[in-house]
């Protein structure tokens, strides 16, 4: 099977780790794979030379719900260039949303949840023509003379063990100018910085997060968060370094600190083979000293935390984040002591939030003192529990773009308007420039 896998980018980050990970398990089971990404300068026409001239069996797109709206043309322009390829959509959105994507006219598949096993058992099945109405995780469209069919599959369980799946194809994009970019890979800052992963999932549930939609999803399906044991992740990184330019490891996990005893083999076994600079995602209850100290002798190098929002009634009643303010203060407080710097994120226009509350957040991050601060509007994810507020409340915008860099698609709320959100934002990133004055 010839496989085209599609990652549409605003034209930043062009590196995907799922898309990696897809190509990387079908071309372990003897499938071809094309990666590209479409960095919104393609076209119908750019499409259709690819198609035309490398005849893909299957036409893939992962798929973001700010990404729907992009993804949705590019299956229009995949069927005007062939009408019998088969379009399959995974990802986030198609995830959270199986009948509405489906409903696109130019879409034959949606993958549910995990789509590594998936889409090789539907690769494999249309190699050898096979049954593709019972596929787990896979939505089929059975397109018949009296109306389309819809074959609604149940999730297969998580995959337990992480060791067995192989390393992210990076070879499949152009890793070593990326390296090179800053913006086009990172997502804290700089070049030279490779993403890695140790895990997956994440065992909190906040409101306005998409792996609260997951962990729901899969319960029952075994165990949602894991980790890679430590030799295959060690192993792993020793690879890169020694393929690739690299200042510094950055990891995506979720959540990188789960459970004490990983965390402790991880970090002295990276400190005797490893030794590179590393970034790590973490929550603020995981970083007492002790846990800090071991990151910091592994060379951790910077932490990034979500402060989401400086109001603890706030957090706890809207978010269900019940980390309280004192736990976030030691939690930068630790890593200033032990010499990890540290990355606020934090999200402002969310439901039912004022000015004073958007103000409490630039407070509490003006006590914590971040090396680097940011800051985004809020967006509801479909699936989410904010978002099913926002339905409930009529926040919601008439065309959701579900971009969360833009004031343009901020919810419609009494309680902050739109002059509102621009004048609290404009104070939040005064602070940012102070910050980012401080410590350049």
């Amino acid at each position: 099977m010839k496989v085209t896998l599609i990652h549409w980018s605003r034209g930043d980050r062009e590196f995907h780790p799922g898309v990696a990970a897809l190509s990387a398990i079908l071309k372990r089971h003897g499938h071809e794979v094309k990666v590209i990404v479409d960095d919104n300068t393609m076209t119908p026409e750019s499409y259709k030379e690819h198609i035309d001239s490398w005849k893909p069996d299957l036409f893939g797109f992962s798929c973001m719900s700010f990404q729907w709206a992009p993804v949705s043309d590019r299956a229009h322009w995949v069927k005007a260039a062939n009408g019998h390829l088969p379009v399959i959509v995974g990802g986030y959105h198609p995830t959270a949303l199986p009948e509405m994507v489906l409903k696109h006219p130019c879409i034959d598949f949606v993958c549910q949840g995990e789509g590594d096993l998936a889409l090789v058992e539907l690769c494999d099945r249309m190699q050898s023509g096979g049954d593709l109405k019972t596929i787990a995780n896979i939505w089929y469209k059975e397109r018949a003379g009296g109306g389309d069919v819809i074959h609604r599959n149940p999730l297969r369980p998580l995959i337990d063990d992480l060791d067995t799946l192989p390393d992210w194809d990076r070879e499949a994009f152009d890793m070593d100018r990326l390296l090179q970019d800053v913006g086009k890979l990172a997502l804290v800052w700089g070049n030279e910085i490779m993403p890695v992963y140790a895990g997956r999932g994440c065992p909190y549930a906040c409101t306005f997060c998409a792996n609260s939609s997951w962990l729901m999803m899969y319960r029952g399906k075994g165990r949602f968060t894991r980790k890679r044991s430590v030799r295959n992740v060690i192993d792993e990184l020793k690879r890169l370094k020694d393929r690739y330019r690299i200042k510094r490891f950055e990891f995506w996990d979720e959540m990188f600190c789960l459970g004490t005893g990983w965390l402790e083999e991880f970090c002295k076994a990276y400190a005797e083979e490893v030794g590179l600079p590393w970034t790590a995602f973490v929550r603020a209850e995981t970083c007492t000293i002790t846990n800090l100290r071991m990151m910091k002798a592994a060379n951790c190098q910077i932490l990034a935390m979500g402060v989401e929002a400086g109001n603890e009634e706030y957090r706890r009643q809207h978010l269900k984040k019940r980390t309280t303010d004192r736990i976030i203060i030691e939690a930068f407080d630790n890593c200033r002591e032990v010499g990890i710097e540290t990355v606020a994120s934090n999200i402002i226009g969310l439901p039912y939030e004022t000015p004073d509350l958007v103000r409490d957040t630039i407070a509490l991050n003006r006590r914590l003192d971040p090396h680097a601060l940011y800051f985004f509007h809020f967006t509801p994810l479909p699936g989410t529990e904010l978002y099913d507020v926002c339905a409930k409340e009529g926040y919601l915008a008439e065309n959701q773009d579900f971009w969360y860099e833009s004031a343009d698609t901020m919810i419609h709320q009494p309680s902050l308007t739109e002059d509102d959100l621009d004048r609290v934002w404009r104070e939040f990133r005064e602070l940012q420039r102070e910050i980012e004055k401080k410590y350049e």
